[in-house]
This record gives C-alpha cells, sequence and structure tokens, in this order.
C-alpha cells in the first residue's frame, strides 16, 4: 500500500500540481506553466479571501493529490457571505484505490470554517464524484441542465444518425434547417444599443448594484470581482457585450467559444438584465445569436436553473433543456445556508472554473 501524506498547498506546491493536472488531463493547458498561472488566478488573485488547497505527497514527496477551494462571494438575501467552490480534484491513478481522497475531503471541510468560509459549493456532472461528495455530508439542492440552441443540425445527424441511407434522405431538410436556424428574425428596439466591452467600468456600477435585488441568492457581482473573472483568467478570452439605454449599461452578456462534448459552442458565461425588461434580454440574445452565426458554430449553450426568471427569454430565442446538468451541492454549517431553498438560487457558468 503507497504511503501519502496531506498539508495546506504551498507556493512551492504549484509545480508539482501542475504537472500532476498535466498527467490526467494533458490537453486542457498547453503546459505546465500555462496551469501554474491558472491556479494562481483561481486560488490566489481573487479581490477578498484567498482559497483554500489541500494536497497530498508521496513518500518520495512527489504531489498525487489535490483538493481545493476556489473562493467566491455571495448574496443571500441581500447579506454577503464567503464561499468556497470545491473544485480541481486530482488523484494520481496509482492512489485512487487507496484512502488519500477521503482524506484530502475530510481535510478540506475541517479547514474552511478557519479560513472564514461559511459555506462550501459544488456544480458537479459527473455521477461518482457527486455521489463520493454526498458521502462527506454534503446536501443536494437540485440540477442545473444545459440549455442549448443548436445552429448547425447536420452535425448532430453525423453523430446521431448512423443509418447513411436515412441520413442521405435527411440531408435537403437538414441543409434547410441549417438556414432557418442562423436566420436573424428579432428586430432590436431603437431605444437600446449594444456595445462591446473590453472591461466593466463605471457604466456597469448601476446594474451590478441592482443585481443583488433579482435573485434571492447569487454570486456578488462588484467591477474588480468582473474583471477577475472576465479579463484576468490567464489563457482565456471572453466577448463582453452591453446593452444601453442613455448612458448607463442595463444588461450584459459574456460569451466564449469553446469545445464541448466534441461540438463548437458559444458558450454564454454570464447574462444579465432586468427580469422584468424582456426587450434588454432579447437585445442581448439576438447579439448573442449574431456572434454565434459569425463563429460558425453547432449551437450556443448556457447553464441556468428550471427556476431562474431569465429563462423564459431564453427559450423564445429557441434554447431548449438537454440532457447535460451540473447538480448543485452545498456544505454549512449555518442554518440558514444549509436550509436555502433551490428556486432561490441564480447561478451560470460565471460559478464554474471550466467555462
Amino acid at each position: 500500500m503507497p504511503e501519502f501524506s496531506i498539508h495546506k498547498g504551498r507556493d512551492e506546491d504549484v509545480g508539482g500540481i501542475a504537472r500532476l493536472h498535466a498527467q490526467i488531463w494533458p490537453d486542457e493547458f498547453v503546459d505546465t506553466k500555462a496551469y501554474a498561472l491558472f491556479w494562481r488566478w483561481l486560488f490566489q488573485e481573487y479581490p477578498g479571501p484567498k482559497g483554500v488547497v489541500m494536497v497530498g505527497t508521496d513518500s518520495y514527496g512527489k504531489i498525487v493529490g489535490q483538493n481545493a477551494l476556489a473562493p467566491i462571494k455571495f448574496l443571500s438575501h441581500e447579506k454577503i457571505y464567503s464561499s468556497g467552490f470545491i473544485c480541481q480534484l486530482m488523484v494520481d491513478e496509482d492512489f485512487r484505490k487507496e484512502m488519500l481522497f477521503p482524506k484530502l475531503e475530510i481535510a478540506l471541510l475541517s479547514k474552511y470554517k478557519e479560513s472564514n468560509i461559511d459555506f462550501v459549493y459544488g456544480l458537479i456532472n459527473i455521477p461518482q464524484v457527486l455521489r463520493a461528495h454526498l458521502a462527506f455530508g454534503f446536501k443536494q439542492l437540485g440540477n442545473f441542465p444545459v440549455y442549448a440552441r443548436p445552429y448547425d443540425l447536420m452535425v448532430f445527424s453525423r453523430r446521431f444518425l448512423k443509418n447513411r441511407f436515412l441520413f442521405s434522405l435527411c440531408r435537403p431538410f437538414l441543409y434547410l434547417a441549417r438556414w432557418l436556424l442562423r436566420f436573424t428574425w428579432c428586430s432590436l428596439k431603437h431605444s437600446i444599443k449594444i456595445r462591446e466591452y473590453s472591461r466593466f467600468d463605471h457604466k456597469f456600477v448601476s446594474l451590478l448594484d441592482k443585481a443583488q435585488h433579482y435573485f434571492p441568492i447569487s454570486t456578488l457581482r462588484t467591477l474588480d470581482i468582473m474583471n477577475w473573472r472576465f479579463n484576468r483568467m490567464p489563457g482565456r478570452e471572453y466577448t463582453i457585450l452591453a446593452a444601453s439605454e442613455g448612458s448607463l449599461v442595463c444588461g450584459y452578456v459574456v460569451m466564449r467559444c469553446m469545445s464541448m462534448k466534441g461540438f463548437k459552442v458559444l458558450a454564454i458565461v454570464d447574462i444579465l438584465f432586468p427580469p422584468e425588461r424582456k426587450d434588454i434580454g432579447k437585445a442581448l440574445l439576438r447579439s448573442v445569436h449574431q456572434e454565434a452565426v459569425k463563429e460558425r458554430v453547432d449551437m450556443s449553450a448556457c447553464l441556468l436553473s428550471p427556476y431562474d426568471p431569465l429563462l423564459p427569454v431564453l427559450k423564445k430565442f429557441l434554447y431548449i433543456k438537454t440532457p447535460e446538468k451540473f447538480t448543485l451541492i452545498v456544505h454549512s454549517s449555518k442554518k440558514d445556508l444549509s436550509d436555502t431553498q433551490f428556486a432561490d438560487w441564480h447561478l451560470s457558468w460565471f460559478n464554474h472554473d471550466s467555462v
């Protein structure tokens, strides 16, 4: 039985953690230096509390495991809480049948209160990982489906329609559907202007301040936090589009082109507008549609709760629920957090480290 020990992550551990990540997911980052930059951004550069990282080492000092919490501030019923997003779980293949994961999990859950973290949450899409976390006291609140709008049914048919004869019969209809799905049919209200921004500036302050009233529980959004998330993440580029009426921003959407499940996807990483202002939502999604057509993606996709007040506007733009989902889990000793209702939560891919 291989021996291991566990300690709190230190700066000098980053190189070993990066090598472990490259061993498990060799194609996710161009090299170990790129992952090390991402790691520091995720756990050390958030404008607020730092993250909590627990690492496992073998008897030679080689890093063979990690479990970690990325810091994220939340607003719950207009009160600010510090949370930790459980992520970047890695265990060397030689230690997956040992007690390394349980001990990493126990160490992490025993340390987060010392770091002034009020609760831990996760968005899990791997069943065995979900079961493992639930075994350590996490509460399962509900599922956040992935909603997607297709643009090229030909791509989906090639993957899922195995009969060549049927595929050839469907081809003319698939070409017609592709043309129809790429057609821009929603007009833009003249009073609403859409503009691309390179960063979040003072024009967003009013919208971000009002956002805390739109949802009972959501991520705290400030200029510093938004720019940390979408301007300072190394190795990723996001497109920020904002809707304005007059001089102030009244809604925004953040997008990123990426590969998901082998498809080229325009991910709506974050979207915000007053829920009662469906005209602003439509203007933003019209711009998403135009970006998707320009980038020739297979689909656009977003993560939202089925109870989210923004969802009806997306459904009008043909976003449909897919089989893909992320399960929200929460761990907290605070009763006002552990007893929250799933329908109160507004989350998006803003709250996930991989998008």
